[in-house]
């Protein structure tokens, strides 16, 4: 793990960075430089790479989802975490393979933190949708997209766009009944 001091004052955010595949965390030292410019970040080798080398020796698979759970599970990046102020927003950078694993993280990742933003950089285009959870991967992304798409350049949306999308973006079934 490379941490990156904010050379701001006060940070504007804090950022995790997940490099691709057959890389490791030192690959994202350029952008993480730009990053840390006002934010306070860390760069993370991805298992069975760089410094976690290891975990591929413990059987540890190569599916957004495993991956994403083994950071998840990593003391230091909890430790990490704590020590952000609760107000500062949180932004995953990922490159290809790491970008795959910044889409799992910021949809279904149980992180005591909620992340604000994603950065994707070459993410993967084709995917083998043999590999299970990589379609449903995407199909979440796509859903909570559209309707940020949407919320964006329509404001709030109604009762039948929010089925249409498949979310629940709402807190009270009023919002429902407003809108019949």
């Amino acid at each position: 793990m490379i941490t990156l001091k904010s050379r701001a004052p006060q940070p504007r955010y804090a950022f995790i960075g997940l490099h691709g595949a057959l890389l490791e965390a030192t690959s994202l030292l350029p952008l993480g430089d730009v990053l840390a410019e006002a934010g306070d970040g860390i760069l993370l080798d991805l298992g069975g790479h760089g410094s976690a080398l290891d975990e591929a020796l413990n059987g540890l698979a190569y599916d957004p989802e495993s991956l994403g759970r083994e950071i998840c599970s990593r003391p230091a990046v909890s430790a990490w975490l704590a020590l952000l102020p609760e107000d500062l927003p949180l932004v995953v950078l990922g490159h290809s393979l790491g970008a795959l694993v910044a889409i799992w993280l910021a949809l279904f990742a149980p992180l005591p933190r909620r992340i604000m933003h994603v950065i994707l950089l070459d993410p993967p285009l084709v995917l083998d949708l043999s590999v299970p959870g990589q379609g449903e991967l995407l199909f979440d992304l796509g859903l909570n997209l559209g309707a940020q798409a949407l919320a964006a350049s329509q404001g709030p949306p109604t009762a039948e766009q929010r089925r249409a999308y498949g979310c629940l973006l709402y807190t009270s079934d009023a919002a429902d009944e407003e809108d019949s």
